[in-house]
C-alpha cells in the first residue's frame, strides 16, 4: 500500500499498491465517481505500456481480501 505522496498515474487510474517485486500494481480508475470505486490490477508490459484488468471489486472489499490474505499467510 503507497503512502498519499507515493501513489502515481497511469493510464487515467491513480495507483495506490504496489507488489513487492513490482510485478503488479492496483489501481482506481480517474473518471469513476462512486464513493467505493472498482479496483485495477495493473501488469506492466514491455515499452512502458501497462495491461489492466478489473478486480471485479471495491476499494473496500480489496483492502479486506488483501489484509486477510497476509494475515492467514505462514512464514
Amino acid at each position: 500500500l503507497l503512502s498519499p505522496s507515493e501513489t502515481w498515474r497511469s493510464d487515467q487510474r491513480l495507483v495506490f499498491a504496489e507488489e513487492n517485486q513490482q510485478v503488479l500494481i492496483w489501481a482506481v480508475g480517474d473518471d469513476d465517481p462512486s464513493d467505493d470505486p472498482t479496483v485495477w490490477q495493473g501488469q506492466p508490459q514491455p515499452g512502458g505500456s501497462v495491461g489492466w484488468y478489473s478486480e471485479e471489486m471495491p476499494v473496500t472489499e480489496f483492502m479486506v481480501e488483501r489484509w486477510t490474505w497476509v494475515a492467514t499467510q505462514r512464514v
